[in-house]
């Protein structure tokens, strides 16, 4: 536990005058970090993303069925699904409770935050590493007949509204260091100042930490928070197909110059119905939508399609 608190305060603290991280609000007795950059270079931010590792990835794989895929290709759209929709049911309340110690029933949040909460849209991606794997076909791949997408990262589109970075998970015995840090934190400072500390940004870094359940999933996450910085082109609610739950989504132009994700290959999974049929239709269609999504692009090359190497699943 305590080397958590040592790399921290080795690593980030040390560049700065520990005077000039902190303001104190007195009419609510309670004591934050000083926001006064903007975006990611802001400390708060720093911090977290300090706190959730170092993240070098270049590209990311996303699995989803061949009709998603179809869909985000023929409409040239990436869709973005509401926090609510998700098939973790602790999502939104998943680090309020680990740092309260108690389980928070979201009917009981006030509309506002709720409001706050619909705003936020996550799609669920993996490390490279996990593209044409079994598994992952097997649980997001629709059995293996879906479509894997591997997206190249562009970083200089990964801003204070758009965050994109690997999940920490609890281990096995259901303990989160990373969150038991800043429990630490936020009790040091009651216990022993008598104040209460607040992360402001931490209603947006919360849906990058997840149970030890999910662990296999080597999930990264690319979080949109809903403001006029963002290129939607539509915004509408769904009823999900998974879960049966109301939610909002927003549709973003597929590889849009100010989007950080942009589609490079297309893996068509081992059990996909006429795969070889689909395979030099979908490069055709791919073809003929060239011009839509590589406009403001010009560094990408066309998207490949491929099929996948596993062959003993039936």
């Amino acid at each position: 536990m305590h080397g958590w608190r040592l790399l921290i305060s080795y690593e980030l603290l040390k560049k700065h005058d520990i005077t000039d991280l902190f303001v104190f609000d007195d009419h609510n007795n309670s004591v934050s970090f000083l926001d006064n950059k903007k975006g990611l270079s802001s400390f708060e931010n720093l911090f977290f993303s300090h706190l959730l590792g170092e993240f070098k990835e270049s590209k990311i794989c996303r699995y989803t069925s061949l009709k998603s895929m179809f869909f985000g290709v023929n409409n040239t759209s990436f869709r973005m699904n509401g926090i609510v929709g998700m098939n973790d049911k602790t999502e939104i309340s998943y680090v309020d409770d680990y740092l309260n110690d108690f389980n928070n029933d979201v009917s009981n949040l006030h509309h506002n935050t709720i409001s706050a909460i619909n705003n936020r849209y996550i799609s669920s991606c993996s490390q490279s590493s996990l593209n044409d794997n079994l598994t992952m076909w097997r649980l997001y791949g629709d059995d293996s007949k879906g479509a894997c997408m591997i997206y190249k990262i562009q970083r200089e589109n990964i801003k204070n509204h758009v965050l994109l970075h690997k999940v920490s998970y609890a281990d096995r015995d259901r303990n989160h260091p990373q969150l038991e840090f800043l429990k630490l934190t936020i009790n040091d400072i009651k216990n022993i100042l008598g104040l209460k500390f607040v992360y402001q940004k931490l209603r947006y870094w919360q849906h990058f930490f997840k149970p030890f359940d999910y662990s296999t999933e080597k999930e990264v996450r690319l979080l949109v928070i809903d403001s006029d910085e963002i290129p939607i082109e539509k915004r509408d609610w769904m009823l999900t197909d998974s879960h049966s739950i109301i939610a909002p989504y927003i549709d973003i132009k597929l590889n849009h110059p100010e989007f950080p994700l942009i589609l490079s290959e297309i893996i068509l999974g081992p059990k996909c119905p006429e795969i070889k049929v689909n395979k030099f239709q979908l490069e055709e269609l791919l073809r003929r939508k060239k011009s839509e999504l590589f406009t403001g692009n010009k560094s990408s090359q066309m998207t490949k399609v491929s099929i996948s190497k596993i062959k003993n699943y039936r």
